[in-house]
This record gives structure tokens, C-alpha cells and sequence, in this order.
């Protein structure tokens, strides 16, 4: 708090509730990701592992689908 005090207001802090996954943009990631991976045949640790990794790094390649987890009415403010 002191550090943003001291930042002549060019940070901004944000107040969120303790528990609100909605307003966290990472949660749109795991669960679009989740989704994803319900949707393969999973045998083993490692192939889990595999596919997780897989899709992760889809994600992170398609900048489109990241911006859209800022886009939610939820999650705007953290774009701004």
C-alpha cells in the first residue's frame, strides 16, 4: 500500500473479495482448458500431463482467446 501511495498515482490498486474466481481471468483459462481435456481419453498420468501441456500452450499461442477472458463483463476490469 505504502509503494502505491508513493507512485505519484500511476498505480492504481484494486480491491477484490477474498473468494471470487469470477472476477479472476486465470479462471477462465483452467476452464477453458478443463473443458478442453474433458473431452479426451485420458489413460494414464502422463498422458494427462501431455494434454494439459498441449492445450496450455494452445491457449497461450491464440491471443484472441486470451484476450477474451478480459472481455467478460467479470473481468473488464482488469484490462483497463
Amino acid at each position: 500500500m505504502r509503494f502505491a501511495q508513493q507512485s505519484d498515482e500511476t498505480i492504481t490498486l484494486g480491491h477484490l473479495p477474498t473468494y471470487a474466481p469470477e472476477l479472476n481471468p486465470d479462471e477462465q483459462v483452467w476452464n477453458h482448458a478443463k473443458a478442453r481435456l474433458a473431452k479426451l481419453l485420458i489413460d494414464s498420468k502422463e498422458a494427462m500431463k501431455r494434454n494439459m501441456l498441449n492445450i496450455m500452450r494452445s491457449i497461450q499461442k491464440n491471443t484472441k482467446r486470451v484476450r477474451s477472458f478480459f472481455q467478460l463483463k467479470k473481468t473488464q476490469y482488469a484490462a483497463a
